[in-house]
């Protein structure tokens, strides 16, 4: 991994996406330096290596909606956009009560 890249907001503004692909592919942190020398970090999500027990949780979602009544649940679904809306809230003045 190479060292840190500095740049001023304007140059990382005028070419972000050169930017980003830059951190995606290389690895390395940007940072943007504002003219009253804040700073925000730019670097790629650490990545981790998937277990078995990760794929064994993926392969464990499918079919898991199998036994639901597609049909039914549209029907639900439509049947709730119809219903009315909740009632307005009447907020009282401290005179008022």
């Amino acid at each position: 991994m190479a060292d840190t890249i500095h740049v001023s907001v304007e140059e990382f503004v005028g070419d972000a996406a050169g930017f980003l692909a830059q951190v995606m592919e290389t690895q390395q942190t940007v940072v943007v330096e504002s003219a009253t020398g804040e700073q925000v970090e730019v670097r790629p999500a650490p990545r981790r290596a998937r277990t078995p027990e990760d794929y064994a949780a993926f392969l464990s979602a499918f079919g898991s909606w199998s036994d639901v009544d597609t049909d039914e649940f549209m029907r639900k679904v439509y049947e709730s956009r119809d219903l009315p809306p909740r009632p307005r809230v009447e907020l009282l003045t401290p005179s008022q009560k």
